[in-house]
C-alpha cells in the first residue's frame, strides 16, 4: 500500500504540469484586458490580430445608446489607427432602428467589430 501514495503523488503532479503549460501558450494575438471608457460608460477590448487588423469589442453597461457604441468604435478605430486611413467591418451588436419599439426591454449586446488599417493614406 506505501507504492500507492507516490505514484498517485507524481501523477497528479504530472497531470498539474501539463494543464500549467496548455494554460500558458502563446497564440500570437496581442489581447488587453478589459478597458473602462467613463464618458461613454462602456467596456471595451482590443485584440491585436496582425500589425494592420485589430478586433474591437464594445461592451455597454446601464443604458448606453448605440449612438455612443458607434461614436465610440469610430473613435479607438481613429485612434488606432493613427488617422482616417481604416476600414471597419462590424461583424455584431448593430441595433436596428425599429427594437426600441417591439422590445423596449431589449439588453443590446456587444457592437463587434474589426478594423483594418490602411498602410498608406489615400488622398
Amino acid at each position: 500500500m506505501t507504492i500507492y501514495k507516490p505514484i498517485n503523488y507524481l501523477a497528479l503532479l504530472l497531470i498539474m504540469s501539463v494543464l500549467f503549460s496548455c494554460s500558458s501558450i502563446y497564440n500570437g494575438n496581442s489581447v488587453e484586458p478589459l478597458q473602462w471608457d467613463f464618458d461613454h460608460k462602456v467596456q471595451f477590448r482590443k485584440i491585436q490580430l496582425d500589425e494592420y487588423n485589430y478586433h474591437l469589442e464594445i461592451m455597454p453597461n446601464d443604458k448606453v445608446k448605440f449612438d455612443s457604441l458607434a461614436a465610440l468604435l469610430i473613435r479607438y478605430s481613429y485612434e488606432i489607427c493613427r488617422g482616417y486611413n481604416y476600414k471597419i467591418k462590424v461583424l455584431s451588436g448593430v441595433e436596428l432602428f425599429t427594437e426600441k419599439m417591439s422590445s423596449p426591454n431589449y439588453i443590446l449586446g456587444a457592437l463587434i467589430a474589426d478594423v483594418e488599417c490602411s498602410t498608406k493614406e489615400k488622398t
